[in-house]
């Protein structure tokens, strides 16, 4: 098991049915199934060759999974308890969200989009339960939500209000790395460019933080 399917896995709770959607090969339904965390796994993913090799890995061992070749989650799925939506773009997991209704309590774990996904969760009535960062072959976003409201501050939608709290090793390394890249950005930036002006405030509210 991988550290990012390791980091994944330990924040699903203890549910009856877990879907994974954009499953790819399974591994973080098999590993929830595995450790007793759900009962029942729900696999889903667009591609057909994907599915197939989730089927391989969980099916055998856990032959009640379900699964469905599908852009998202699908119209005739089955109740479900706790959503993992890990491995794809920001704007993704917004559309996805947007068209289901029954998506009550999930774990997201974006690859891009970041400060943007913070704000849409909240414009769709999500709270935000935890927002951490880890480093494994590069940097994670993994952020926990249920129904509820919520209120971000401009820097918890930059940098995600557990890492503005809890300040790990991971979180202070992935500021550090911001920093340097914003600062090599901006010496090829002139002055009277918007984008400078939008930089420098960013590299402020980095540098506030170590």
């Amino acid at each position: 098991m991988t550290k990012r399917i390791r980091e994944l896995v330990k924040r699903i709770p203890k549910v009856n049915t877990l879907i994974d959607v954009g499953c790819d090969h399974g591994k973080i339904t098999y590993y929830a199934l595995k450790e007793g965390k759900v009962k029942k796994g729900i696999c889903t993913d667009i591609s057909a060759p994907s599915l197939s090799k989730a089927k391989l890995l969980v099916g055998g061992e856990f032959p009640k999974t379900e699964f469905y070749v599908a852009d998202g989650i699908p119209q005739n799925c089955p109740p479900f308890d706790f959503t993992v939506i890990a491995g794809m773009g920001g704007e993704e997991i917004v559309k996805i969200l947007k068209n289901t209704q029954n998506v009550n309590r999930a774990l997201l774990q974006p690859m891009n989009n970041v400060p943007f996904i913070r704000v849409e969760l909240v414009k769709m009535g999500y709270k935000i339960l935890s927002d951490e960062i880890f480093i494994d072959d590069k940097f994670y976003n993994v952020i926990c939500v249920e129904k509820g409201t919520d209120c971000l501050t401009e820097e918890e939608i930059f940098f995600g209000r557990t890492n503005l709290v809890n300040k790990t090793q991971d979180f202070i390394a992935y500021v550090e790395r911001e920093i340097v890249k914003t600062e090599e950005i901006l010496k090829g930036i002139s002055k009277e460019n918007k984008r400078f002006c939008e930089l420098s405030h960013y590299l402020d509210l980095l540098r506030k933080i170590i």
